[in-house]
Protein backbone atom coordinates (compact mmCIF):
# COMPACT_ATOMS: atom_id res chain seq x y z
CA UNK A 1 0.00 0.00 0.00
CA UNK A 2 2.74 2.10 0.36
CA UNK A 3 2.78 2.61 -3.09
CA UNK A 4 -0.65 3.29 -3.72
CA UNK A 5 -0.26 7.00 -5.23
CA UNK A 6 2.74 5.83 -7.63
CA UNK A 7 0.38 3.05 -8.15
CA UNK A 8 -2.78 5.88 -9.10
CA UNK A 9 -0.07 8.02 -11.48
CA UNK A 10 1.19 5.34 -13.00
CA UNK A 11 -2.10 3.92 -14.00
CA UNK A 12 -4.73 6.82 -14.39
CA UNK A 13 -7.57 5.38 -16.05
CA UNK A 14 -7.46 2.14 -13.62
CA UNK A 15 -9.51 2.39 -10.41
CA UNK A 16 -6.95 1.51 -7.54
CA UNK A 17 -8.35 0.75 -4.03
CA UNK A 18 -6.24 0.98 -0.97
CA UNK A 19 -6.67 -0.32 2.41
CA UNK A 20 -6.18 3.00 4.66
CA UNK A 21 -9.95 3.37 6.02
CA UNK A 22 -9.22 0.47 8.27
CA UNK A 23 -6.82 2.74 10.57
CA UNK A 24 -9.57 5.40 10.36
CA UNK A 25 -12.06 2.48 11.77
CA UNK A 26 -9.35 1.55 14.41
CA UNK A 27 -9.57 4.46 16.11
CA UNK A 28 -13.01 5.27 16.40
CA UNK A 29 -13.02 1.64 17.95
CA UNK A 30 -10.13 1.99 20.38
CA UNK A 31 -11.61 2.67 24.23
CA UNK A 32 -7.97 3.72 25.33
CA UNK A 33 -6.58 5.44 22.46
CA UNK A 34 -3.90 2.60 21.83
CA UNK A 35 -4.04 1.17 18.24
CA UNK A 36 -2.19 -1.26 16.51
CA UNK A 37 -0.90 -1.54 12.98
CA UNK A 38 0.47 -4.41 11.28
CA UNK A 39 1.79 -3.84 8.32
CA UNK A 40 4.55 -4.53 5.67
CA UNK A 41 8.09 -3.29 6.58
CA UNK A 42 7.64 -1.54 3.19
CA UNK A 43 4.63 -0.22 4.23
CA UNK A 44 5.72 0.62 7.88
CA UNK A 45 9.09 2.83 6.56
CA UNK A 46 6.83 4.58 4.45
CA UNK A 47 8.01 7.89 5.81
CA UNK A 48 5.45 10.98 5.01
CA UNK A 49 2.70 8.84 3.28
CA UNK A 50 2.66 6.64 7.11
CA UNK A 51 2.43 10.22 9.20
CA UNK A 52 0.15 11.75 6.37
CA UNK A 53 -2.00 8.53 7.38
CA UNK A 54 -1.48 8.62 11.63
CA UNK A 55 -1.81 12.39 11.51
CA UNK A 56 -4.96 12.94 9.85
CA UNK A 57 -7.15 9.82 11.79
CA UNK A 58 -5.22 8.95 14.66
CA UNK A 59 -3.68 12.30 16.12
CA UNK A 60 -4.94 11.73 19.49
CA UNK A 61 -4.05 8.21 19.91
CA UNK A 62 -0.82 6.19 20.92
CA UNK A 63 0.14 4.28 17.82
CA UNK A 64 2.10 1.36 17.85
CA UNK A 65 3.21 0.08 14.44
CA UNK A 66 4.88 -2.70 13.65
CA UNK A 67 6.19 -3.53 10.19
CA UNK A 68 7.37 -6.84 9.40
CA UNK A 69 8.14 -8.97 6.27
CA UNK A 70 8.28 -12.44 8.07
CA UNK A 71 4.64 -12.92 7.48
CA UNK A 72 3.79 -12.43 3.46
CA UNK A 73 6.33 -15.12 2.45
CA UNK A 74 4.89 -17.59 4.63
CA UNK A 75 1.37 -16.67 3.77
CA UNK A 76 2.07 -17.14 0.40
CA UNK A 77 3.51 -20.47 0.43
CA UNK A 78 0.43 -21.43 2.52
CA UNK A 79 2.02 -22.59 6.03
CA UNK A 80 -0.19 -20.87 7.79
CA UNK A 81 -1.40 -23.74 9.92
CA UNK A 82 2.47 -24.77 10.83
CA UNK A 83 3.93 -24.56 14.39
CA UNK A 84 6.52 -22.41 12.17
CA UNK A 85 3.87 -20.13 11.36
CA UNK A 86 2.50 -19.46 14.80
CA UNK A 87 5.79 -19.05 16.54
CA UNK A 88 6.85 -16.23 14.36
CA UNK A 89 3.51 -14.53 14.73
CA UNK A 90 3.62 -14.82 18.23
CA UNK A 91 6.93 -13.35 18.13
CA UNK A 92 5.93 -10.33 15.28
CA UNK A 93 2.79 -9.56 17.78
CA UNK A 94 4.71 -9.10 20.82
CA UNK A 95 4.54 -5.50 21.39
CA UNK A 96 1.45 -5.28 20.74
CA UNK A 97 1.00 -7.83 23.62
CA UNK A 98 3.33 -5.64 26.03
CA UNK A 99 1.25 -1.92 24.85
CA UNK A 100 -2.23 -4.16 24.90
CA UNK A 101 -3.97 -1.50 22.14
CA UNK A 102 -7.93 -2.05 22.00
CA UNK A 103 -7.43 -2.15 18.16
CA UNK A 104 -5.04 -3.45 15.41
CA UNK A 105 -5.45 -2.31 12.18
CA UNK A 106 -4.12 -4.84 9.36
CA UNK A 107 -2.50 -2.88 6.84
CA UNK A 108 -1.69 -5.56 4.44
CA UNK A 109 -4.26 -7.68 2.40
CA UNK A 110 -2.59 -10.53 3.31
CA UNK A 111 -3.27 -10.64 6.87
CA UNK A 112 -6.54 -11.14 6.39
CA UNK A 113 -6.25 -14.54 5.92
CA UNK A 114 -4.67 -14.89 9.38
CA UNK A 115 -6.92 -12.78 11.10
CA UNK A 116 -8.70 -15.23 13.15
CA UNK A 117 -4.95 -16.44 14.42
CA UNK A 118 -3.45 -12.63 15.15
CA UNK A 119 -6.99 -12.67 17.60
CA UNK A 120 -6.31 -15.71 19.24
CA UNK A 121 -2.90 -14.34 20.22
CA UNK A 122 -4.20 -11.25 21.56
CA UNK A 123 -7.11 -12.46 23.11
CA UNK A 124 -10.62 -10.92 23.01
CA UNK A 125 -9.65 -7.33 24.44
CA UNK A 126 -8.28 -6.61 21.33
CA UNK A 127 -10.27 -5.69 17.86
CA UNK A 128 -8.70 -7.02 15.30
CA UNK A 129 -9.84 -4.90 11.34
CA UNK A 130 -9.09 -5.43 7.90
CA UNK A 131 -10.29 -3.52 5.13
CA UNK A 132 -11.96 -6.62 3.02
CA UNK A 133 -15.69 -5.67 3.60
CA UNK A 134 -14.61 -2.01 2.73
CA UNK A 135 -12.97 -2.71 -0.10
CA UNK A 136 -15.26 -4.76 -1.91
CA UNK A 137 -17.76 -2.32 -1.40
CA UNK A 138 -15.69 0.18 -2.88
CA UNK A 139 -15.00 -2.02 -5.38
CA UNK A 140 -18.16 -2.59 -5.85
CA UNK A 141 -19.35 1.00 -6.24
CA UNK A 142 -16.66 1.48 -9.06
CA UNK A 143 -17.91 -0.90 -11.39
CA UNK A 144 -21.45 -0.05 -11.02
CA UNK A 145 -20.20 3.69 -11.64
CA UNK A 146 -18.12 2.24 -14.54
CA UNK A 147 -21.14 0.08 -15.83
CA UNK A 148 -19.16 -2.93 -16.19
CA UNK A 149 -20.70 -4.57 -13.08
CA UNK A 150 -21.80 -8.05 -14.18
CA UNK A 151 -25.58 -8.26 -13.51
CA UNK A 152 -26.28 -11.76 -15.64
CA UNK A 153 -24.64 -15.28 -15.70
CA UNK A 154 -21.05 -15.91 -14.35
CA UNK A 155 -19.11 -13.00 -13.89
CA UNK A 156 -14.96 -13.29 -14.70
CA UNK A 157 -12.38 -12.86 -12.38
CA UNK A 158 -8.50 -11.59 -13.02
CA UNK A 159 -5.60 -11.89 -10.50
CA UNK A 160 -2.70 -10.06 -10.71
CA UNK A 161 -0.54 -11.56 -8.02
CA UNK A 162 3.40 -11.08 -6.81
CA UNK A 163 3.67 -14.59 -5.52
CA UNK A 164 3.41 -17.50 -7.21
CA UNK A 165 0.84 -19.07 -9.07
CA UNK A 166 0.33 -22.52 -7.69
CA UNK A 167 0.15 -21.01 -3.75
CA UNK A 168 -2.54 -18.71 -4.95
CA UNK A 169 -4.36 -21.42 -6.29
CA UNK A 170 -4.57 -23.18 -3.15
CA UNK A 171 -5.07 -19.96 -1.14
CA UNK A 172 -7.77 -18.69 -3.37
CA UNK A 173 -9.81 -22.38 -3.21
CA UNK A 174 -10.23 -22.12 0.39
CA UNK A 175 -11.73 -18.46 -0.32
CA UNK A 176 -13.44 -18.89 -3.96
CA UNK A 177 -14.63 -21.19 -5.68
CA UNK A 178 -11.87 -22.26 -8.34
CA UNK A 179 -13.84 -22.34 -11.44
CA UNK A 180 -13.67 -18.25 -11.05
CA UNK A 181 -10.47 -18.49 -11.80
CA UNK A 182 -9.99 -17.45 -15.46
CA UNK A 183 -6.89 -15.85 -15.26
CA UNK A 184 -3.97 -15.69 -12.87
CA UNK A 185 -0.99 -13.38 -13.97
CA UNK A 186 2.00 -12.70 -12.28
CA UNK A 187 3.21 -9.09 -11.67
CA UNK A 188 6.08 -7.51 -10.98
CA UNK A 189 6.15 -4.59 -8.22
CA UNK A 190 9.81 -3.45 -8.49
CA UNK A 191 10.54 -0.55 -10.39
CA UNK A 192 13.66 -1.32 -11.07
Amino acid sequence: MSCLDQLREDFPKIPIVGTVPVIKTAVERSENKRIGILSTKRTAASGEYQKNLIKQFASDCEVINIGTDKLVPLIEKAEINSNKFRNILKQVLKPFIKVQPNAIALGCTHFTLIKNQIQEILGTNVETLDSGEAIAQQVKRILCAEGVIASKGIPSYRFYITGEKDTFSIIAEKLIESRFIDMVETVNLDHN
